[in-house]
Order: C-alpha cells, then structure tokens, then sequence
C-alpha cells in the first residue's frame, strides 16, 4: 500500500443530527395530515352512529404508522442531545490500495458512550422506479472496523489507521447507480438514542491523482 498525504480535512457528516430531526418532521406531518383526513371520515362515521367498519379496519395501519414517526420524532430530539464526532482525515480524497489515517474526536459527554466503533463502509446503491415512485436498495459490499472500544478514556480523542483495499471499487455516482464509501460513527448509549453517524469519503480508482504513491 502506498501513504496518501494531500493535505489533512475535516469531513462533515452526511446528514447532520438537525437535519435528520427536520427530514423526520416534514414527512411525519406530510403523512400524518394525508391520514387525519380519512381518520376524520372514520370519525363521523362512528359520531354519526353509521361506523364504517372497512374504514376503520383499514386505516389501523396507517394510523400506527403515522404513530411510529411521531416516536421517530422524539427519538431524534433527544439525539441532539449526544456527544458529536468530528473526523479529520489525512487527505481528503483517497485511492483503492491507499492507506491514511483518521483522527476522531468526540465532543461532549462521552461518558455516557459504553461503547465506540469506528468502521470504512462501501456500499452499492440502485436506485429504480416502483410505480409512480423511485426506490433505493443498498448492499454493503466491504465494512471493516478501523477502532473499537469500551474505554472512556480511548474515546474521545484518537487515531487509526485506514486502509482502502486495492480489489475494491471506487466511488461512482451514475444516474441510477452508486458505489458510496463511508466512515460511520457508532457509539452504543444504554437506555438512550446512540450516536449514529456516517461521514463520506471519496476514494479514487488506481492511479489517480488524489495521493501519494
């Protein structure tokens, strides 16, 4: 393997804890707002003394759902509440069969992490139409742990080695295809959302510009 060295970054995260609360919102409004108005049709049935029973039977689901994304909301709320990783990289692109070096650190109560990994993730995503609407399937196809650990005090300041297999597809993005490389961020919380977060690398194919060979 060859040391990449092209100057260090700070990467950012792919969707922030902020975004993830916002994203969650607006479709637990959009589709909770779509369900009330059939519950409510439900509901006047019942007022009425004339229940429609395949009505209510039916939006059961829908209606748990929508429940379920009120949770969703909840969940991400206290998640901002989490200690927040920041990755600095080596370089801020890598090449298959490179190796660098990650630097973390965790701001915040890491105390209260029991457990912290850090792992490279690649993954293949396909993006297609199902109907009137478009679907994504992901399949990892490489995912290593970089560092792992229970002790509080390895947690929140460190560096690892991290190396790009040679035998491994670099990044893509076509129209309806993708090959998406990865850092994510686990620390495990009892009783409590974990930290949970993904961080994008762009890794280039073999020789090309990007590192040190």
């Amino acid at each position: 393997v060859a040391l990449s060295g092209s100057g260090a970054v700070v990467l950012k995260p792919k969707v922030s804890p902020v975004g993830k609360l916002a994203a969650v919102i607006f479709f637990a409004a959009f589709w909770n707002g779509i369900v009330s108005v059939f519950v409510w049709q439900a509901v006047k049935g019942w007022m009425s003394g004339s229940p429609d029973w395949f009505l209510t039977l039916f939006m059961i689901p829908f209606v748990l759902i929508g429940l379920g994304l009120i949770g969703g909301i909840v969940y991400q709320l206290l998640a901002l509440f989490n200690p927040r990783p920041q990755l600095t990289l080596a370089a801020a692109a890598l090449r298959l069969g490179s190796l660098s070096e990650v630097q973390w650190e965790i701001r915040g109560a890491v105390a209260r992490i029991g457990q912290l990994t850090i792992s490279l993730e690649g993954r293949e995503e396909a993006i297609y139409r199902r109907g009137t609407s478009t679907a994504t399937d992901r399949s990892v196809f490489l995912k290593e742990t970089v560092f792992e650990t229970r002790d509080p005090r390895a947690m929140g300041t460190g560096r690892a080695a991290l190396a790009i297999p040679g035998d491994a597809m670099h990044s893509l993005e076509a129209p309806h295809n993708k090959i998406v490389w990865v850092i994510r961020v686990h620390g495990d919380i009892a009783r409590w959302p974990d930290v949970n977060e993904e961080f994008s690398l762009m890794v280039l194919p073999h020789g090309t510009a990007g590192g040190v060979a």
